[in-house]
């Protein structure tokens, strides 16, 4: 029995997760007119 999906490449999936909390931060970031710095600049 098998439950959830199986990881192919769980690097790929970490740099997806990755890039979507930077995404969420930039945003939150910007909502509160902080200044963007480091990765949150790309």
């Amino acid at each position: 029995m098998k439950t959830g999906k199986e990881i192919t490449d769980p690097i790929a999936d970490g740099m997806e997760d990755l890039i979507l909390a930077q995404k969420i931060a930039k945003k939150i970031a910007e909502n509160e007119n902080t200044t963007l710095g480091g990765e949150l600049l790309s």
